[in-house]
């Protein structure tokens, strides 16, 4: 999300000694305020062989409305909520943080850079998922932002993770193990995040279902996301959907293996995703699903494929030639390509491959 963070007000009293002929200066009793955030600063800034060194301690208040909306841009679809206060520490030299060394500094005296502090909301909102409130403690190591376990309600369910952010690279990674579970699946979710798996999902207008993900390893480049990293187990207990526009394409896919009856109404048209669970990996840009298992309108259909982080679709479904979830159906390939909002089967193929079926079956 684009960080819209300007400091166009602000409020800075430090009361500063110098010490050490001009290289220390001692700071008692500071005072910083910026929208969102209030700071008593005491410690020490010095300036050793033209580097800069800091020693401070901040006892902070923060508002996260206010910040959150300072942080993130309006259509980022971040936002969070609370107040909180906590003391925070750095000591070190600060270019540690972007990786980029002092001039006159070199790698071999260069001092480290620690810092630690917490803080607590009352809610969040992640693209449309509900967080419940929470906390958490971080510490941080030159660029490394680390924090302690993260427990919080998600979207109905649970989110137990524990992550380490790149501040230098802009590198999120989750510890092997973090997961959310029996999370409630709503049409937010399947927009922003179950249509990468599940395409047809993608605008469904009535949904339901929980879902678990339990991530085996998660390496996100916030600046490069087509260079990220994650492979991980998505449970799905059970999920239901009523088509949406995307269930077109679809739906003539089957239309074409049989003549429906006219008892066939509605909730014939609707998806079902049974209990299964599917590795998912994100890989060059791309996420990549295997096995993925769907029933609509009497018929068990199998996606496996990857979906862009640009939203193109690179998907094959084996479509069984009759109704029922046995292994033994016979079934062919249907490519599936287009966008999440728009998928497309390929009908032709799909008229070509039933044409040879048929023709095998004279034969």
């Amino acid at each position: 999300p684009a960080s819209v963070f300007v400091i166009d007000e602000a409020e800075i009293d430090l009361n500063m000694t110098a010490t050490n002929n001009g290289s220390q200066f001692d700071i008692k009793n500071g005072v910083v305020k910026l929208p969102g955030l209030a700071a008593a600063v005491t410690g020490m800034v010095s300036v050793p062989n033209g580097t800069t060194l800091l020693d401070l301690t901040a006892d902070t208040t923060y508002d996260l409305d206010v910040l959150s909306r300072r942080l993130f841009a309006s259509d980022s679809g971040i936002a969070l909520s609370g107040q909180g206060r906590d003391v925070f520490k750095l000591k070190g030299d600060p270019s540690q943080l972007t990786g980029v060394l002092q001039q006159g500094a070199s790698t071999n005296n260069q001092d480290p850079l620690q810092g630690s502090g917490g803080l607590k909301w009352v809610s969040a909102n992640i693209l449309g998922l509900s967080v419940g409130g929470g906390s958490a403690q971080a510490t941080l190591e030159n660029s490394l932002l680390r924090t302690t376990p993260i427990e919080c309600s998600f979207n109905g369910g649970q989110l137990n993770a524990m992550g380490q952010y790149d501040i230098a690279t802009s590198r999120l990674q989750l510890g092997s193990g973090s997961r959310v579970e029996n999370v409630q699946v709503t049409p937010e979710l399947c927009r922003q995040w179950l249509g990468f798996v599940a395409p047809m999902m993608a605008d469904a207008a009535d949904v339901n279902g929980q879902l678990s993900m339990r991530v085996e390893r998660f390496f996100w480049d916030l600046n490069a996301p087509q260079n990220s990293d994650v492979s991980g187990q998505l449970t799905i207990h059970q999920a239901s959907a009523i088509p949406g526009s995307s269930f077109a394409s679809l739906l003539q896919v089957v239309d074409l293996l049989r003549k429906r009856d006219a008892t066939d109404g509605y909730a014939a048209r609707s998806l079902t995703l049974p209990e299964q669970t599917v590795p998912v990996q994100v890989r060059q840009g791309y996420v990549i699903h295997e096995g993925l298992i769907m029933d609509l309108a009497g018929y068990r259909l199998k996606s496996s494929g990857a979906v862009g982080l640009n939203q193109q679709i690179q998907v094959t479904l084996d479509v069984p030639l009759e109704k029922g979830t046995a292994a033994t159906t016979r079934s062919i390939k249907v490519p599936l390509r287009g966008s999440v909002k728009s998928p497309q089967p390929d009908t032709a193929a799909l008229l070509q491959n039933l044409g040879a079926q048929k023709l095998q079956e004279k034969l």
